[in-house]
């Protein structure tokens, strides 16, 4: 039977809140009915929306293109995201971090039997709350002081250049 408790959750924290911060991004960690982990992803420097694998599910879900919210399907997100490999990455390590150690899968759909430590949800956004792309911006590395009257300067890295 699915169940998952604040304590579990508290022990997976620290692994998933690496991963948000490895790829700078911004989310909450949650647990629905006890029995599935919920990662909700508010905002990062990852652009999910890039793609057009979104239309694939326009006619399922009522989403259109315009919408920065999204349900990641964590057993076909490689398909969806193949052309994104920071994404994928993302997700990779994610879900791996979801998991954890005590997490496990024995369900077989042919005979209705399912049998899992916990469910996994991953939302990009929410329907009342998008998903807010916000870039690295990139940081000039431009900064020279000079010294001893313009005779040597030093430029980034730490190097002296002498005029």
């Amino acid at each position: 039977m699915a169940y998952i408790n604040q304590a579990d959750k508290n022990e997976l924290m620290p692994n998933i809140k690496a991963v948000l911060a490895k790829h700078n991004v911004k989310g909450t960690v949650s647990v629905r009915n006890y029995s599935t982990l919920v990662v909700t992803i508010r905002e990062g420097a990852l652009d999910f929306f890039n793609c057009n694998h979104r239309t694939l599910g326009i006619i399922f879900t009522g989403q259109d293109i315009s919408t920065n919210y999204e349900n990641v399907n964590q057993y076909h997100y490689q398909k969806y995201y193949r052309d994104q490999p920071e994404c994928l990455a993302f997700f990779d390590d994610l879900f791996k971090a979801m998991k954890g150690t005590k997490w496990y899968d024995k369900s077989d759909a042919m005979y209705d039997h399912f049998d899992t430590a916990y469910y996994i949800s991953v939302h990009v956004g929410k329907w009342d709350r998008p998903y807010i792309h916000a870039p690295i911006k990139n940081k000039s590395k431009t900064k020279i002081s000079y010294l001893m009257e313009g005779r040597s300067k030093t430029i980034e890295g730490g190097f002296k250049m002498i005029a």
